[in-house]
């Protein structure tokens, strides 16, 4: 007698060859007979010449254990296993606020997912296409999450044939790190810095009022990109610009005070030029970062064996198209395209934006239309090897590198050591033409470049 598995309100069959048609049999489940008068909608018997066999009917997790066929005081022992119809169960998956998230599982043929919220069946009648969509691709059965709210942070579980696997939505910060209180003297500038993810937009706030180029000039506040920093300028401190200042960023927020010190060095600027060069966190081993420098984290090397020639990294233009592009060693081998961690598949991104394309060896990753949220990271998956590259929007030097002040020929304020009074001059002329309503002025941090004047009013 051989064992068999059922699904979760599935059936079961054992089966068993006597040598005398008439011989009767008696059937155990777990030592216990089953009874001659057992309900046929559990137990069914079954005998056809010398043919005996017990049928399982709406299994139930009871019924997932030993079978008994006994004939002429000989015995034959079987169990039945649970089958699952899942080949892969859904994953915790990170999401931001307002943004989307996917679960996602795969299925043997013939199972039907069905989803659910916290123990609440997910259906069109209680819940709305706007916030969840369910999709079926092949063996893969997917739920979209839309527009992520505080409330989507919770439970959710997958349901097929009677068995259910279950996962968390969590909010992913878009920050890495924490953002610091800031110090500086009355008159001077100073910077509030944060590490985000890459190609996050952060806005600034000076207490509730959102810092923009109508509402501030930007002889007082300048916003600025480094890398995976986002920093605020505060330029000409005086005791009006202290208090609360806070960075938003995909509906999370982080807040730090601005005060006037009157000790040089204790400003943050003396703190984190003595703390050396600053470094970028890794965003997987993200913590709080202190005044000191964090150390820089080392990721392992990737494997790119299944690669021949390996996609590089592109500086593109803004609303242009750009193209990744590698070789596989076997022309049969399945790539995939990710956009940091979320796999780029009509699923989850559309033709409109990205395009993949195999053609024999060769793939390509097509990025259309390229805005400042396409940055980042991209990568090339073949089974267990993995190839990352980076789109960048924006100038770069003859060498390939981001373009710095002294490419660009740009000479920053004190760049001319001793002539404080020709510095003091163009200060002075500076507030002079924004006062006079004139449409170009030089640049609050450079002495030789000219700026159209953020207060200029058209006659």
């Amino acid at each position: 007698m051989a064992n068999d598995e059922a699904y979760v309100n599935g059936i079961g069959r054992f089966e068993i060859q006597v040598n005398d048609a008439a011989a009767e049999v008696v059937w155990s489940q777990n030592g216990k007979a089953i009874p001659a008068d057992a309900s046929i909608v559990k137990f069914e018997r079954v005998a056809q010449g010398t043919l005996r066999a017990l049928i399982v009917k709406n299994c139930t997790k009871a019924d997932f254990c030993k079978y008994t066929a006994e004939c002429n005081g000989e015995k034959k022992e079987a169990t039945l296993n649970q089958a699952s119809p899942f080949m892969s169960k859904i994953a915790d998956v990170e999401g931001y606020r307002g943004d989307i998230a996917v679960f996602e599982c795969r299925v043997k043929p013939g199972s039907y997912v069905s989803w659910f919220q916290n123990g609440k069946k997910i259906n069109k009648t209680d819940f709305s296409i706007l916030k969840f969509e369910e999709r079926t691709v092949g063996d893969r059965a997917m739920l979209i999450i839309k527009n992520i709210v505080q409330a989507d942070y919770c439970k959710y579980s997958a349901e097929a044939k009677g068995e259910k696997c279950e996962a968390k939505l969590t909010e992913m910060s878009p920050f890495v790190g924490k953002m610091d209180a800031v110090a500086g003297l009355a008159g001077d500038i100073e910077v509030f810095m944060v590490q985000v993810q890459p190609a996050t937009h952060v806005s600034w706030y000076k207490g509730s009022k959102k810092i923009t180029k109508q509402e501030f000039s930007i002889l007082k506040y300048e916003e600025r990109w480094s890398g995976n920093f986002r920093e605020l300028i505060v330029k000409n401190i005086s005791q009006g610009d202290c208090g609360d200042y806070s960075v938003e960023a995909r509906g999370a927020k982080q807040s730090a005070k601005l005060s006037i010190v009157k000790d040089k060095n204790q400003t943050t600027s003396a703190l984190r030029s003595k703390a050396g060069p600053r470094k970028e966190i890794a965003p997987t081993a993200a913590k709080a970062v202190g005044r000191g420098a964090p150390k820089m984290m080392v990721t392992a090397a990737e494997n790119t064996d299944a690669f021949a020639t390996c996609p590089k990294s592109i500086n593109g233009k803004d609303a242009g198209i750009e193209v990744f592009e590698c070789v596989m060693n076997d022309a049969s081998a399945e790539c995939k395209w990710f956009k940091g961690s979320q796999e780029i598949n009509s699923a989850n991104f559309s033709i409109l934006k990205y395009e993949t394309v195999a053609n024999g060896a060769n793939r390509k990753l097509i990025v259309k239309n390229i805005r400042r949220q396409d940055v980042g990271e991209y990568s090339a998956k073949s089974g267990e090897s993995k190839v990352t590259v980076k789109l960048t929007v924006g100038a770069q030097s003859s060498s390939g590198s981001a373009l710095t002040v002294g490419d660009l020929g740009l000479k920053r304020r004190g760049s001319f050591a001793g002539d404080r009074s020709k510095e003091s001059a163009i200060l002075a002329a500076l507030e002079k033409a924004k006062a006079s309503n004139k449409k170009w002025i030089r640049h609050p941090n450079y002495l030789n470049l000219w700026i159209m004047n953020p207060d200029y009013v058209a006659a």
